[in-house]
């Protein structure tokens, strides 16, 4: 038994150190990385990023071969074996140095880049000094006498400062210098330049991440970023500048949304900007209970007491501007019922796609037709709308009792009927606003009296117009229609020194006029 015991003891120790690990330290002379690591027994490569200028390994026992690399640095290859013993290792990357060609050419354009090919043209600036930063510690220094000046750099990114005299002219951050872009480092700046201090805010809070953009006259355009405390800072070419703020949820107020001078050299320019909030954005579609698209009703979007108004276009939609938080819109038109909903709205976030449904005001119109004594029953009798279109037809009871049901509120109409042996029913025009009881009509017995509907030659009736009839001025309604007693025959029609005749037989309730 005990043999036993030992003997699965010492399989159980023999599983473990097969599969034994080191921890590898490395430690390094940049930031970031990559290690890039390869199993020399199997032949498996694996990778990894390191930052804060270390890494750590758990590895199998076994021998690797290592290569690092680094933004600006030559890589570097080494040979490890990895056994059960704690490894560090220092890896100094050798930093990448190259020769650069600089020139500074005075220009209407202010920039710096990279070029494979030398600048041919241009002023040079040859009493002017290149300065280069790193971490706001000057490494290197070049003055200018000439169009092409030499000089070496390690690769990495740079503050520069063009100087012209005791002037600091141009001024760039963060300049990537590396062996991709070219040899030639060119210089173009208009100077002199001006120096813009100033803080973003908003009321009470400063306000960081901003990027504050710069355009001036011909368009061309610098900008600064505001740090954590709301502060910018930089330096421009002397012009007039117009100014903007880039900066999710926030915008510029009106009143510092101007245009800024910036033309003397010898002034102190400290900007306080103050910002508002961008209100939100909340549109959509009202329709009816047909979808049809409601135009030109007032929609008024409501929040915390402040209410702004605006209305549908042709189509039913409406766009506004709030604040975030429960928003109530109300939408209103003549004709239709109120109606309201809540929204809630993000800040700084765009609602568009709204449905608000609104219900139609409809109502009714009854009474009796009659020939004055007696009910006119199973007559017909339409409503016509302003174009002069039939809308609804009904039929008279027995007792001469008719009624329309459904009409629009707002809208204008016409009654009409024609009965043999009576003069043709035209009502004046009627508008509801709520339903209309004992509307009677009246029927005359047909006499000389006639109705002429004056036409345009597309058949289009030649509403609200004055023409002469037997000498006489008479107008036309709103569906062209007019009435007349002949006194002579036949009838004689003048429009606009156009004159017409026509022949009265008295078979006809209606006679079309065409001009």
């Amino acid at each position: 038994m005990l043999r036993r015991f030992f003997s699965i003891t010492f399989v159980f120790l023999l599983y473990l150190t097969s599969f034994s690990e080191s921890k590898l330290n490395f430690h390094f002379n940049t930031s970031r990385g990559y290690i890039e690591y390869t199993n020399l027994s199997s032949g498996l490569k694996y990778g990894l990023n390191f930052s804060g200028s270390r890494s750590r390994l758990d590895l199998p026992e076994g021998r690797y071969k290592f290569q690092f690399f680094s933004p600006d640095y030559h890589p570097e290859e080494r040979l490890i074996t990895s056994d059960d013993t704690f490894q560090s290792y220092r890896i100094d990357l050798e930093r990448k140095v190259s020769t650069f060609f600089i020139s500074a050419i005075e220009s209407r354009k202010q920039e710096v880049y990279l070029s494979d090919k030398p600048v041919n043209m241009g002023k040079t600036l040859d009493d002017s000094k290149i300065i280069f930063y790193k971490d706001d510690v000057p490494v290197k220094s070049l003055d200018i006498s000439s169009l092409l000046e030499p000089i070496r750099l390690d690769h990495g990114y740079y503050d520069i400062s063009l100087i012209r005299g005791n002037e600091t002219i141009f001024r760039v951050q963060r300049f990537p210098i590396n062996d991709r872009g070219g040899k030639f480092i060119n210089f173009f700046t208009s100077p002199p330049q001006v120096n813009i201090k100033g803080f973003l805010k908003v009321d009470d809070m400063f306000l960081g991440g901003g990027k504050v953009i710069f355009t001036d006259v011909d368009n061309n355009t610098y900008s600064m970023i505001s740090n954590f405390s709301g502060e910018f800072s930089g330096f421009l070419p002397a012009k007039k500048y117009r100014i903007k703020v880039e900066r999710f949820g926030y915008r510029l107020k009106d009143e510092v949304n101007l245009l800024y001078d910036f033309t003397s050299t010898a002034a102190s320019y400290n900007l306080p900007l103050e910002l508002e909030e961008i209100p939100s954005s909340i549109g959509g579609r009202v329709f009816d209970d047909q979808d049809s698209p409601v135009d030109n009703a007032k929609v008024t979007i409501k929040i915390d007491g402040i209410s702004t108004e605006t209305s549908t276009d042709n189509y039913g939609r409406f766009n506004g501007e709030t604040g975030a938080g429960l928003v109530f819109i109300k939408v209103e038109k003549d004709g239709y019922f109120h109606h309201g909903i809540v929204q809630r709205i993000e800040k700084s976030s765009t609602i568009s796609n709204l449905e608000i449904k609104v219900t139609r005001k409809l109502f009714s119109l009854s009474g009796i037709i009659s020939d004055g004594v007696a009910p006119v029953k199973k007559q017909r009798l339409d409503l016509i709308d302003s174009q002069g279109k039939r809308v609804f037809s009904t039929l008279s009871g027995d007792n001469g009792f008719f009624e329309f049901l459904d009409i629009p509120a707002t809208e204008e109409f016409y009654i009409k009927s024609s009965v043999k042996g009576y003069t043709p029913y035209y009502s004046d025009p009627l508008t509801l606003d709520k339903n209309k009881r004992g509307f009677n009509v009246i029927l005359n017995p047909a006499g000389s009296r006639v109705v002429l509907q004056i036409l345009d030659e597309s058949d289009t009736p030649i509403g609200d117009t004055t023409l002469l009839v037997e000498g006489t001025e008479i107008s036309t309604d709103l569906n062209g229609m007019i009435y007349v007693e002949p006194t002579s025959l036949p009838l004689k029609v003048s429009l606009n020194g156009m004159n017409k005749t026509i022949e009265i037989d008295g078979a006809k309730e209606i006679y079309e006029l065409r001009f």
